[in-house]
């Protein structure tokens, strides 16, 4: 099965308020979409298989090694429109938000799933030490 991941990251950040993008914020000491790309990539993904989606607006801050996606609008919606020219050539495809700190654990759990869409919380977040940790991703399979 010919898998690829997308890491969204068109987001405006407009409650960010600081350049560059909440993507590029160092976690400890590396760029977060950085780090999620290495994640994915460990894992076993080829990293020619990874992409990441950005808007005209923050493209020039993110790594030109990486496979980008560049869309012209920053809407919600656009954070994984900008990415679904890429679903037909794969059998399963996997989105990921650029700005969740991502747990090894919790991406592990995304990345084997099959069809599923995960959003919410879960109990304790081993990364930060907060009560409840993000977990963010979605899994789409082709028939």
């Amino acid at each position: 099965m010919k898998t690829c991941v997308i890491i969204a990251c068109a987001g405006q950040g407009k409650r960010w308020e600081k350049k560059p993008p909440k993507q590029m914020e160092p976690i400890n000491g590396i760029p977060n979409v950085k780090r999620i790309h290495s994640m994915v990539s460990k894992s076993g993904i080829n990293p020619d298989d990874i992409f990441i989606t950005v808007n005209m607006e923050n493209g020039e801050y993110f790594p030109s090694e990486y496979n980008l996606v560049v869309g012209n609008s920053s809407r919600e919606i656009d954070r994984f429109r900008n990415g679904f020219s890429i679903i037909p050539g794969y059998d399963k495809t996997i989105f990921l938000y650029g700005d969740v700190v991502y747990h090894t654990d919790d991406l592990t759990q995304i990345l084997s799933g099959t069809g599923y869409s995960f959003f919410g919380r879960k109990k304790g977040n081993k990364l930060t030490g907060k009560e409840f940790g993000e977990l963010f991703g979605i899994s789409i399979t082709m028939n």
